[in-house]
């Protein structure tokens, strides 16, 4: 893997990554952009060592420190983590006030990139420029989902990914399906929006004021996080079915 790779100490996880935010890259070439793990009890897996990776390698395998123990250990099914969920947080917390974009990924280890190539089962990147905790009917437009829409057209620059067509929904609550003739303003500003940025993709609307209203009712803040993933796992399904 290339890469500018740098070394810190620090007392703890979070304190390590604020470290590594300012040290990261080299003269003009910092980056803007950082990914962490997902906060969940998944075992860490190893890559460097997985037969069908692409970079697999033994080299890290028996380095080990001055009193003989591994120099590159990942955490055990029965070993504690190093930090906690408020912990956690604060890591996120601590990027955005250094104003990094950040990614928080889960579940990639169960992408095969070899069956989306050459599943033909699978046609469509989809965009979802939404905030789930906090909905507006102007969120397709803020810096959130630009950003996301970069990502895409990143990604579908890929080889195994260019073949996909990408599409962007539209969730608006004011959808008038009486006329069919009639076009959502929202729906025209996404189209100019997309051919200023030239990106090529699809849009597609999608009704939400019935989900909007579980949390517009309740401050995001007073709503308890269990009404806060019944509220997605409400959504999501009732769109993709729309």
């Amino acid at each position: 893997v290339k890469a500018f790779v740098e070394l810190t100490v620090s007392q703890s996880v979070r304190e390590g990554l604020q470290h590594m935010i300012r040290m990261s890259g080299l003269g003009a070439m910092k980056p803007n952009t950082i990914v962490l793990g997902f906060f969940d009890d998944e075992v860490p897996v190893d890559f460097f060592q997985n037969d069908d990776s692409q970079y697999k390698t033994s080299i890290f395998k028996n380095l080990r420190t001055c009193d003989n123990k591994h120099l590159f250990f990942l955490r055990s099914p029965n070993h504690e983590k190093y930090f906690d969920g408020s912990q956690f947080v604060g890591m996120i917390a601590d990027t955005l006030k250094m104003r990094k974009n950040i990614c928080v990924c889960r579940h990639f280890h169960n992408l095969n990139k070899t069956m989306m190539a050459k599943s033909s089962s699978i046609e469509y990147i989809d965009v979802w420029p939404i905030n789930l905790f906090q909905p507006d009917d102007n969120d397709p437009f803020d810096t959130t989902s630009l950003f996301m829409l970069q990502l895409a057209c990143i990604l579908k620059m890929l080889p195994g990914w260019k073949d996909l067509q990408l599409r962007v929904f539209l969730c608006e609550s004011d959808m008038d399906n009486s006329v069919p003739s009639q076009t959502p303003a929202n729906r025209l500003r996404l189209q100019n929006l997309l051919q200023q940025l030239r990106i090529s993709a699809s849009i597609q609307q999608a009704r939400w004021s019935h989900k909007k209203q579980l949390l517009t009712e309740n401050s995001v803040m007073k709503t308890p996080a269990s009404e806060s993933i019944d509220y997605i796992q409400r959504w999501v399904p009732s769109v993709h079915k729309s």
